[in-house]
């Protein structure tokens, strides 16, 4: 269940990336006009948000199946799902959430700064997001071939 548990960390972390950027987005002018009314800020916040929302699912859904007492194949293959795209999705919503804020997402003691340097970790552990992936396909391949 570890890897649920990160999962969920990544989502707690994409989520405060998200509300970064939205808050700069809203905060910061630029040509005379604040960022957010810009489609592509639109579109990247609209992107992180909806991101963010199905992997918090992901997680849920393989917190669910433990807690039911489902097979424990099954739990691992959701944990691997949940803990992969949820990992993945937090590098991309600090990533994204950076773009928004420029250069001063750069400065030290920013929030997005601290947690550019910290999430690079959440791919890594329980297992890297190779390994997730290869024990996930293991696991479909091991469902078709007793299916047949």
């Amino acid at each position: 269940m570890f890897r649920t548990t990160v999962g969920a960390t990544a989502v707690g972390y994409a989520q405060r990336a998200y509300e970064e950027a939205v808050g700069r987005a809203k905060n910061r002018n630029v040509f005379g006009r604040p960022l957010s009314e810009y489609q592509i800020t639109q579109v990247k916040l609209a992107d992180m948000a909806t991101e963010i929302q199905a992997a918090r699912l992901m997680v849920y859904w393989a917190a669910i199946l433990k807690d039911r007492g489902e097979n424990w194949r099954k739990i691992m293959q959701a944990a691997s799902m949940a803990k992969l795209y949820a990992s993945e999705v937090c590098h991309r919503a600090v990533d994204e959430s950076l773009q928004i804020h420029g250069g001063t997402g750069l400065i030290k003691g920013v929030p997005i700064e601290h947690l550019y340097r910290t999430v690079r970790s959440i791919r890594l552990y329980e297992g890297t997001s190779e390994i997730q992936r290869l024990t996930i396909g293991r696991e479909i391949l091991r469902e078709e071939k007793q299916e047949t």
